[in-house]
Formats: C-alpha cells, structure tokens, sequence
C-alpha cells in the first residue's frame, strides 16, 4: 500500500473528502482539488477492504492490481452516494458545446466515444470534453447538469466543470444518419441501465427513480442512428439543437 493522502475535492459543486492510497486516485484528483471547505462525506477504499472484495468477488480478477481497484471503488462510492444529493451517473460520452451539455448514450462497443471525437474534430475549439465514459448528472435548482468527474474511462478524458444539459442522444449504429425524439417511456428503458445501479440503500433507491422519472419527463431524448462520418455530427447537432428529425 502507497501512503494513505487526504484529499479535499470539489466534484460537481460538492466537497468530498478523499483518501487516495495510490498514485493513480491521488493523481486523476488533482484537476478537482481545492484549499478548504465542508466535506459532505468520506471516500476510503483501503487494500485490506479491497483484498477481501477481490477474494469474494466472481468479477475482479485476482491479479487486479490494488491501482487500479482503489480508483475504481472509489467511484463506485461517490456514485452511490449521488442520490442523497439529487444526482446519479449516466454511462455516456458527454461534450460542452457552446456551454451546452450533450450526452451520447450507447451499448458496449456501438461507438459513443467515437462520435463525441467527431464532434471534436467538427466544432474544434468550441467543443470540450466533460466526461468520456460517467459522467454525473445533477438536479439544480430545477435544471439538469452534466459534470464532470474523476472517473471517466480508458482515455481520462474529463473536465472539472459542470453544463446544463441541451440533450441526450442513444447512439445505434446505422449506415444513414437519422435522428428522431423518443418518448419517456422509450428512453427509459434505453438509458436506466446505463445507471449506477448498485444501491443497497432503500431511501436512496426511491430517490434515483424519481430522479429517473423527472428526468425522463424534461429532458430532450433522442435515438441517433449513426456511421463515422461528418455528416453524422452534423445530423445530430440539428437534431439535438435544432430540433430538426430525421428518419
């Protein structure tokens, strides 16, 4: 084990109190870091705890390295925790464009991170990402906000800033581009199991399906059908800004 440092974070507008036991949590942190404030909970996932999840565990590999589990549990923590703050993670690929959340949605493998680099490609300058993989969603004030986080996938693309969300696209994959709104009921069972689901906590469960519902019910959703193409970004973008369909 590393030497245990803790690390006072301010993610999506919440103090956290972080204990990173390892370069790797220690290190992605370091962009969300701030001087002084009120933690409203603690991260620890010390190895002790971790060695006992990965000998009971039929999913952690044995030889997982310690790293590499600390990072992950850690987010598995605060993601849980998100509830009691009216927040909960979305698995998608999340861009600001113009100060304006976009979030792509997709099953494994369909392409998400693929098409927000297309948007990046396209907008350049205007476009940044705010989280590639997890980012958090946020009920403020009566509008949805897409964060940024420590936990963002394979790439560690993320952004310590937080957009109020213009709209969420479930990405398919498709040889012509079209894009057309969904239904409440539709994307819902598109997107909840792109959730964090882990919850052992009753209250905290009801709090995530209302979240869900209001969810749902404001935001625009869309299905985008999609190839790697220009011209899918462009498709998108009217769709998703513009509200122009197309089937």
């Amino acid at each position: 084990m590393g030497t245990a440092r803790k690390v006072l974070c301010r993610i999506a507008g919440m103090d956290v109190s972080v204990i990173a036991h390892h370069d790797k949590l220690y290190n992605e942190l370091k962009p969300y870091t701030v001087e002084s404030g009120e933690p409203l909970f603690e991260i620890d996932a010390p190895d002790e705890r971790l060695a006992a999840v990965r000998e009971k565990s039929k999913i952690v590999p044995k030889r997982m390295p310690f790293e590499l589990m600390e990072h992950f549990f850690a987010g598995q923590i605060f993601y849980e925790r998100m509830p009691d703050f009216d927040g909960f993670m979305l698995h998608s690929s999340c861009v600001d464009l113009d100060g304006r959340a976009y979030l792509f949605s997709a099953d494994s493998g369909v392409g998400k991170s693929t098409h927000t680099r297309l948007w990046r490609d396209h907008f350049g300058d205007r476009v940044k990402m705010l989280n590639d993989d997890k980012p958090l969603i946020r009920l403020i004030d009566g509008k949805y906000y897409a964060c940024g986080t420590p936990w963002c996938g394979k790439h560690g693309l993320h952004d310590n800033s937080m957009s109020p969300i213009q709209a969420v696209a479930h990405v398919v994959r498709s040889e012509k581009n079209y894009i057309r709104r969904i239904g409440a009921e539709e994307a819902f069972r598109y997107l909840f199991h792109q959730t964090f689901m882990q919850i052992r906590d009753k209250g905290r469960m009801e709090r995530l399906l209302a979240l869900w519902d209001g969810f749902v019910e404001n935001v625009s959703i869309y299905e985008l059908g999609c190839n790697i193409s220009d011209e899918a970004v462009e498709v998108a973008y009217n769709g998703m800004y513009n509200g122009i369909m197309t089937e």
